[in-house]
């Protein structure tokens, strides 16, 4: 069991031949990690996939069949102001994040 389990894969990959994709598998790998929070634990969720939002995150968080009544809070993290917003010119700068406290 951990205190903080921290989630910031690539947008797309691939591992032992099989592709890993954010939308089609980050709420399986959410669900794995509250399995193994402590209870009072964090669990940080990062994407830099312009396809997902922070409210895409909480869904994500909140549909999982092991948090459900376990989660106390979950905060808005991402794009810090010293970064600025993504444009078309530095698309790279996009972040989707959130805090979740157990």
């Amino acid at each position: 069991m951990f205190d903080i389990v921290v989630i910031d894969p690539p947008s797309f990959s691939t591992y032992e031949g099989k592709p890993f994709s954010i939308k089609k598998d980050m709420p399986a790998l959410i669900d794995m990690s509250l399995r193994i929070l402590n209870s009072r634990g964090y669990l940080f969720v990062a994407t830099n996939f312009s396809e997902i939002s922070n409210d895409d995150l909480k869904n994500m968080v909140n549909s999982s069949a092991f948090g459900g009544s376990r989660i106390k809070n979950i905060k808005d993290m991402g794009q810090d102001e010293d970064f600025g917003e993504s444009s078309s010119f530095r698309k790279e700068s996009y972040l989707a994040a959130i805090l979740v406290q157990i």
